[in-house]
């Protein structure tokens, strides 16, 4: 039988006593028990992952906006910022 979406399950979580340590001190200051603290921890790194690929998606947008703006519009490779990308331009290689 599949478990319910909201329904709360318990873990077995092994992790270093350095990092239990510095989850307790947080837990501590925000005034909440280190499971809260885990579980707002680990919450808020999903919206951090959520929010960089919202920055990542909107900055190729305006990036293809204004190229095409200035009437040069590159392939798509040359806008998403890749490694090679940057090397053939710094090497003059740009197409």
């Amino acid at each position: 039988m599949a478990r319910k979406a909201t329904e709360i399950v318990p873990i077995m979580l092994r992790l270093r006593e350095s990092l239990r340590r510095q989850l307790e001190q947080a837990a501590t200051k925000n005034e909440r028990s280190l499971n809260a603290e885990v579980i707002d921890r680990l919450i808020q790194s999903f919206r951090n992952e959520d929010q960089a690929q919202l920055i990542k998606e909107t900055a190729q947008a305006t990036a293809e906006a204004t190229m095409t703006l200035l009437g040069s519009v590159p392939p798509k490779e040359d806008i998403d910022g890749s490694a090679k990308t940057s090397d053939n331009l710094r090497k003059g290689r740009n197409k």
